[in-house]
């Protein structure tokens, strides 16, 4: 048996915690932990995870430098790009650009457990810049 995978959910919404739910519902065995974008960074460097759901749009922070960030001092961690968007920025947009620079996988919010799934087995199977759904500026 394989041993829990280790993911960060990176998002500054209560909500994301439902996350947790969702992958219990899909069978993940997984350690979870959520933190906002300014905790992300030294939580990474005390505790790599091998897999980041990001979100991409956050009122505190920039999600693609954080990714970026992610990518360039963990490069073995995989990356699910979220968004929803936000007033000026379009979440196809959002996420084409996530997905350009280095998210494995980008997944548009809001999204239902099959396609959480579908955004977990692609991150952590497949090449980087993957696409759980088609997404062009």
């Amino acid at each position: 048996m394989a041993p829990p995978l280790s993911i960060l959910v990176i998002d500054s919404n209560p909500a994301a915690e439902l996350l947790y739910q969702a992958l219990k519902s899909i069978g993940v065995a997984a350690s979870v932990v959520f933190c906002d974008s300014v905790g992300a960074s030294a939580h990474l460097a005390e505790f790599p995870a091998d897999l980041v759901l990001l979100e991409i749009v956050m009122a505190d922070s920039d999600g693609i430098e954080l990714l970026k960030l992610i990518k360039q001092e963990h490069p073995a961690t995989r990356v699910i790009a979220t968004s929803g968007g936000g007033a000026c920025l379009p979440r196809d947009t959002v996420l084409y650009w996530a997905g350009r620079l280095g998210a494995d996988v980008v997944l548009p919010k809001p999204f239902d457990c099959a396609q959480l799934e579908r955004a977990l087995h692609d991150a952590l199977s497949k090449g980087p810049a993957s696409t759980a759904q088609d997404c062009h500026p």
